[in-house]
């Protein structure tokens, strides 16, 4: 399903906003909350970086120093396949920039600031130039932020670049990506987190025949104080991957087939906390084959994959339909995930693996460029679900470490979505409903069901050359449990909001206040500072500029 990109947004995790599925709570610069859907912590969401290319995550590391979303044009995301294909650890929902975004024959710049309550100030600068035969894009992006809740201090940044060269059948691809977060509580635990990533690849087409080598690396370092855990206050985290992929394909007459093989190693090794070393390594191979079937294409998958931590082999099959007969269009989906668990886990507990089954369905329907719908539903069973604690930084719940679910995890996610567009006056509807098993080990943290909708109205002024659109929002979540040692239930909340967009030529202004009641609301996480659920924050202000720049 394809996402329009927006001119700013409050976080380039948009799908941690209240009222999505992957509602993460307290949300903001420097948290490192795990991404979450459908009560799945590992193997949820994938992210496709639009300038670097970078694919997260790779391992844990800085996953709040994600590229700003103002840097796409637009994003797709897809739900539900490509486990097959994509071996250990592809992810449920995959987050890409859209067919939309192509590269500029002059240098194009997009410029954006972000600045609010609680001392928020972030600044981004992303150059991209170039064409289909050879592009080049740089990013940087810093931030900063003051007390919020019960979060402290925090600051993140991130800088890197990629590059395209097509020669005749040859082409080379590669992108590199820094970034770094320093987080603080209120209870006084600490991080700091570094990490880098980068790739390369060369392809080759001969006719209706490809081939493909990529090569990636991916290093990450944190370091964190959590004196709550005693004499293992300090730690230090050290991980890295190495990653060598192969790909062949052909085509013909509406058929297409592809094989891929996969081989990395990885390492993990903490200091302290308590300490330990491990290190894994992993064989995939897979089929892929695709082909038009009727209105739409038909594309099944088998991948066989090796993991030397876990000392076994497993299969991954995986199967879609898209379809697109007008005004519909959609997909029908079935895979088997697979993500290995081997590195930070809880005392005691030995590697193991998670192993999802997912079926689904998604239908679009549109009426003309007046009215958008879109519903959506994945049914799924998990044996061996990662148990991951809703804490706010990454250091936190990897060193409490993670551990299988003793039973059969069996859930059910719906989500639908509105739009509709009449002269000056719009309006958007979503919401989700999760159905699921309750856990033994964990309260029921997620909420069961959300939504958001808005009602706005856009106009133009001073002869047509500001563009104004004015909004009206409401964001809602059902009752959540928190994570004290005695669950509290929390009940759910609705809460108003107000946004105004600002159109001046290649500029835009967007102005959006949140909780316009004012209302602080537990969060599910317990805060050490008070030894109960962290408060949330009140109202909230924000004002944002993107100015996209040519030549």
């Amino acid at each position: 399903m394809p996402v329009a990109g927006t001119a700013v947004a409050d976080a380039p995790e948009w799908w941690r906003e209240p009222g999505r599925p992957g509602f993460a709570p307290g949300s903001a610069l420097g948290t490192g909350f795990p991404w979450v859907l459908a009560g799945l912590a590992r193997g949820a969401w994938g992210v496709t970086a639009p300038v670097t290319g970078i694919r997260y995550p790779a391992l844990p590391g800085a996953p709040s120093a994600l590229e700003p979303l103002a840097w796409c044009d637009s994003l797709e995301v897809s739900t539900g396949e490509g486990a097959g294909l994509g071996g250990y650890d592809a992810p449920l929902a995959w987050v890409r920039p859209g067919p939309g975004r192509q590269a500029a024959p002059r240098s194009r710049a997009m410029f954006h600031v972000l600045n609010g309550d609680f001392d928020l100030d972030e600044t981004g600068l992303a150059i991209e130039r170039g064409d289909s035969l050879r592009a080049m894009r740089v990013g940087a992006f810093s931030g900063d932020r003051g007390e919020r809740g019960g979060l402290a201090l925090a600051g993140a940044h991130l800088w890197g670049g990629s590059g395209t060269l097509r020669r005749g059948r040859h082409s080379f691809e590669g992108g590199y990506a820094q970034r770094g977060v320093a987080s603080l509580l209120k209870g006084g635990e600490e991080e700091a987190l570094r990490a880098e990533s980068g790739w390369v690849g060369y392809g080759v087409s001969a006719g209706r025949l490809r081939a493909a080598l990529s090569a990636a690396r991916d290093r990450a370092v944190g370091e964190s104080f959590l004196p709550a855990r005693d004499v293992y206050a300090w730690s230090r985290r050290d991980a890295e991957r190495n990653q060598v992929a192969l790909e062949a394909g052909a085509s013909r007459e509406g058929r297409d087939l592809a094989l891929r093989a996969e081989w990395s190693e990885s390492r993990v090794r903490r200091t302290e906390g308590p300490a330990f070393d491990r290190r894994a390594k992993t064989l995939w191979v897979a089929a892929r084959l695709a082909q038009q079937a009727r209105e739409g294409t038909l594309e099944v998958a088998l991948g066989a994959g090796h993991h030397d931590a876990l000392d076994r082999w497993d299969l991954a099959p995986s199967a879609a339909y898209r379809f697109d007969v007008a005004p519909f269009s959609g997909r029908v989906v079935l895979e088997r995930l697979l993500a290995p668990v081997w590195s930070d886990l809880a005392p005691g507990v030995a590697p193991f693996l998670q192993s999802t089954w997912v079926a689904g369905c998604e239908v679009d329907a549109s009426a003309g460029a007046s009215l958008d719908a879109r519903v959506a539903f994945l049914l799924g069973t998990s044996r061996d679900r990662a148990i991951v604690s809703r804490l706010p930084l990454e250091e936190q719940w990897l060193r409490a470490g993670l551990r299988p679910d003793p039973g059969r995890y069996d859930f059910g996610l719906l989500t639908a979505a509105g739009a509709w567009r009449w002269r000056r006056a719009s309006g958007a509807l979503e919401g989700f409903a999760l159905a699921r098993d309750p856990g033994a080990l964990q309260p029921a943290v997620d909420p069961s069901f959300g939504g958001r909708a808005s009602a706005g109205v856009r106009f133009q002024a001073f002869g047509g050359d500001l563009d104004v659109t004015l909004r009206a929002e409401m964001e809602a979540i059902g009752p959540r449990e928190s994570e004290a040692a005695v669950p509290r239930r929390l009940p759910g909340y609705a809460s108003a909001g107000l946004a105004g967009e600002f159109g001046l030529g290649d500029a835009r202004v967007t102005v959006r206040v949140r909780n316009l009641e004012d209302r602080i609301r537990p969060e599910t996480w317990i805060d050490s500072a008070t030894g109960r659920e962290a408060e949330g924050v009140g109202r909230e202000f924000r004002v944002g500029i993107a100015w996209r720049l040519f030549n």
